[in-house]
């Protein structure tokens, strides 16, 4: 067998391997047989992000399992002998000069094999799978036009897939016969070349101007200037909502005044002020310690020696590891660190009081009312326009059944406009699921917890409704104090060092 058959056939039944393991493999993640099931996709939001619970295999699960997987083996050993007897073929027609087969012949039936096989098994993934794509009946006003968009780019694409697969495998078979018959070189054709340059060329740009027009409607829309704004703030790892409070107003915010009683950064001036204390008091603290590093060095040597004493071995091993920290000089870069990052964040914070009119400005009291919530309510057939912003990676806001999708990013604010058309009372009665709720989910990969960020989004049918959510929701700061039950434990943490010490 030359090297070209070989790799022909090798191709083929890897082709075949591939295709026997996909029809072995996919029932064994349809039924519940395996502790962790990802039939619905829960890590991409579908299926309301959470996994299916184990539930134990019914006799006819175990044994359909172990008939597939008998299946699954003969066709390994299967692909096994057929290879084999090639390998043995071909020395018999080393040694003895005759063919037992016609490779040409024997791997082009194989890959018309592979190709009936293979366009079959396309379709049935498409019929078996496609309803996961979620591309029907969305729940707001562009998602039509999306859909449309998607499925033109799929259905164009899913064309030249199975159109090109056809001329790979035909090809061979047409000339399977056309042994020793030597291939023309073809080095160029100017003509050939622009056209397989220009059609895919027009139709991406058909593809592109299209999407950019569709973008524009969604963005430009006629109706997004009397939108609702809602201001979506994510973190690691959730989300806040901020609605305006009385005054129709969201009042100013900024990075530097987020803390643990102000996770939002919204500028209202008590909190502003008492924070500036904190900071002050954290940049003494900071400037003492720096300043009192033997000091502290001798004051844990003395606390070494009182855990020996009472042989509080855990205590010393602590002990020794904050001796070392210092001694290398770990411990003082820490305290420069943490000193020159609060003396920065006075100084932009100075900056803006110097200047008046920037002052007047930020702090005109339109934040002091903003309503901070944990779940987003909206209404029905009424235009929306989320204001997206992140308080320390990028994150992904996207809610599938709005065909909503937006990056949020630290230092800048990012947003997008659309019509929910469908209460959630009325999606439930669709899916014929009275515990179906919309959420909005992190769709880029930001850490450990990334799994578990979303936000539920609840759209009601009547202005009525909306107004009597609100007016149970309360201001976030009430005399100068954030409800801290509103506050995320995690973000309500700041940046602190641990220190060993007994006395600094």
């Amino acid at each position: 067998m030359n090297s070209t058959v070989r790799k022909n056939l090798v191709r083929a039944l890897t082709s075949v391997f591939i295709l026997s393991l996909i029809y072995v493999a996919e029932p064994l993640f349809s039924y519940n047989i395996l502790p962790f099931n990802a039939q619905h996709a829960s890590w991409f939001g579908v299926g309301g992000g959470e996994f299916t619970p184990y539930q134990e295999p019914t006799p006819y699960d175990t044994v359909r399992t172990q008939v597939l997987w008998m299946i699954f083996i003969a066709f390994v050993l299967l692909i096994t002998v057929i290879a084999y007897v090639f390998d043995i073929a071909h020395f018999t027609y080393k040694i003895t000069g005759k063919k037992v087969a016609d490779v040409n012949k024997v791997s082009a039936w194989i890959g018309l094999i592979v190709l009936i096989v293979g366009v079959y098994y396309s379709f049935w993934e498409l019929a078996a799978q496609g309803k996961y794509a979620k591309v029907t009946n969305p729940s707001a006003e562009h998602g039509f036009v999306l859909d449309n968009m998607f499925m033109f780019t799929f259905v164009l694409t899913f064309a030249v897939f199975i159109i090109t697969e056809i001329l790979l495998f035909v090809f061979p078979f047409i000339y399977r016969t056309k042994e020793g018959r030597k291939a023309y070189y073809y080095p160029e054709n100017n003509k050939l070349e622009i056209f397989w340059t220009a059609v895919p060329f027009l139709v991406l740009l058909f593809m592109v101007f299209r999407g950019n027009a569709a973008w524009k409607d969604i963005v430009y829309h006629p109706e997004a200037k009397q939108a609702q704004e809602i201001e979506v703030f994510s973190y690691q790892f959730g989300w806040s909502a901020r609605y305006p409070g009385n005054d129709g107003k969201l009042g100013a915010y900024s990075f530097n005044y987020i803390s643990g009683t102000n996770p939002l950064g919204l500028a209202v001036e008590s909190e502003v002020a008492s924070f500036k204390e904190e900071l002050k008091k954290d940049t003494a603290n900071f400037s003492f310690k720096l300043t009192h590093i033997k000091q502290y060095l001798g004051d844990l040597n003395t606390q070494l020696e009182g855990y020996l004493n009472v042989a509080d071995f855990k205590g010393a091993k602590d002990t020794r590891k904050e001796i070392e920290r210092v001694k290398s000089g770990e411990y003082a870069d820490e305290m420069a660190l943490m000193l020159r990052r609060r003396t920065k964040q006075l100084e932009r914070m100075a900056l803006v009081e110097s200047d008046k009119k920037q002052f007047e400005k930020t702090f005109n009291g339109d934040a002091n009312d903003d309503l901070v919530v944990k779940e987003i309510v909206i209404q029905k057939g009424k235009p929306v326009r989320f204001k997206f912003r992140s308080r320390d990676v990028i994150h992904s806001a996207y809610s599938p059944d709005f065909r909503l999708q937006m990056n949020t990013v630290p230092g800048m604010s990012t947003y997008f406009v659309f019509t929910p058309i469908k209460s959630t009372k009325e999606a439930r009665a669709e899916k014929k699921d009275d515990e179906f709720n919309y959420y909005m989910y992190c769709n880029k990969v930001c850490g450990q917890a990334h799994f578990n960020m979303k936000i539920k989004i609840t759209v009601v049918e009547t202005e009525a409704e909306y107004n009597d959510w609100i007016k149970q929701q309360k201001p976030a700061f009430v005399n100068s104090s954030i409800q801290s039950s509103k506050v995320d434990s995690k973000m309500a943490k700041t940046e602190s060092i641990k220190i060993n010490s007994p006395s600094i």
